[in-house]
């Protein structure tokens, strides 16, 4: 899961700054340089749920030939993974959109709050948040991974920081100042316990998931692996998750391998590929790849199959 280059990392964000819509990139604004650049992921706070920016996001990407193809929500509020991607899918770029106002999702880091202070930073002149609100939102992300090496790294950079600044600022997100004094202390590292609140307020998400799932099946008839496997390949350098496999042309086989390797990974932001099977598939795939000669014609009729699906679902 990362952005396949720094030049498609760019087309997406000058996207957003064009769509109207208000947001800050909320760490990494100094790594937009080919020398610091590693693939990474982009974490945006945004303004709104992200399936009701998609309408002008959607324009502006497509303008600069990207086109959203991909929208998995993963926390608490909105907050959802947006997988962007060219025509042939050789180029693409996954956004982290946080959208919690409330902050309820496993951070509990009020969007609203993080947006209130946004500054041009980096070598590009991002839209940002400061220095201080990137420490705590990175330190409650750290300890959520459980990443003692990261935690560390952050005390460090914490301690260049202006100590009042950090302080006022760790009150202003969370109400507070405990985030900021974790910080600038040299106290042991330790985690919790994941909490059975979270999973509470994670519910809905996940009754969401099973009834609409934001994964794609592509199912391509015949003895297509070599198409069906370099699908795979390409979308994978991007999705979370991209897989292929040969289905069965027992329709009991095939049930069973529908059930694990299709049913359950559509439930995430990924992409099943399969090829094979009888006449008769245990389910409708999201699109059928027949009478296509390539990859590079597959992949185009799949990017555009998967943009059409994700505009339907949200219309």
């Amino acid at each position: 899961m990362a952005n396949t280059s720094l030049e498609v990392t760019k087309v997406a964000l000058d996207a957003l700054a064009e769509s109207g819509i208000k947001w800050a990139l909320l760490h990494g604004s100094a790594d937009l340089v080919p020398t610091k650049f590693h693939n990474s992921d982009l974490d945006i706070v945004v303004d709104r749920p992200p399936r009701l920016l998609l309408p002008a996001l959607r324009k502006s990407l497509n303008r600069r030939g990207l086109s959203p193809i991909l929208l998995s929500r993963y926390d608490a509020g909105e907050t959802s993974f947006l997988f962007c991607a060219n025509k042939d899918g050789s180029e693409g770029v996954q956004l982290d959109l946080l959208y919690d106002p409330d902050g309820r999702g496993v951070l509990r880091l009020p969007s609203t709050a993080l947006l209130e202070e946004v500054e041009k930073r980096g070598p590009l002149g991002v839209a940002s948040v400061p220095e201080e609100v990137e420490l705590i939102y990175l330190r409650r992300k750290a300890l959520r991974k459980r990443q003692p090496e990261r935690l560390e790294m952050l005390r460090q950079l914490a301690a260049q920081q202006d100590a009042k600044a950090l302080l006022r600022t760790s009150h202003r997100l969370t109400g507070t100042d405990g985030d900021a004094r974790w910080l600038l202390s040299d106290r042991p590292i330790s985690f919790s316990r994941r909490s059975f609140v979270n999973l509470v307020v994670q519910l809905p998400r996940l009754v969401g998931r099973v009834r609409t799932p934001s994964g794609f099946w592509l199912h391509i008839p015949g003895d297509n692996s070599q198409i069906a496997l370099g699908l795979q390949a390409k979308f994978e350098r991007f999705l979370l998750r991209s897989h292929s496999f040969e289905l069965s042309s027992s329709i009991n086989r095939a049930l069973v391998q529908y059930t694990r390797g299709v049913f359950l990974t559509r439930r995430r932001a990924a992409l099943v590929v399969t090829w094979g099977g009888s006449a008769h598939l245990p389910a409708n795939p999201d699109l059928i790849g027949s009478g296509l000669d390539s990859s590079t014609e597959t992949a185009q009729r799949l990017v555009s199959a998967m943009t059409e699906r994700l505009r339907l679902l949200q219309s």
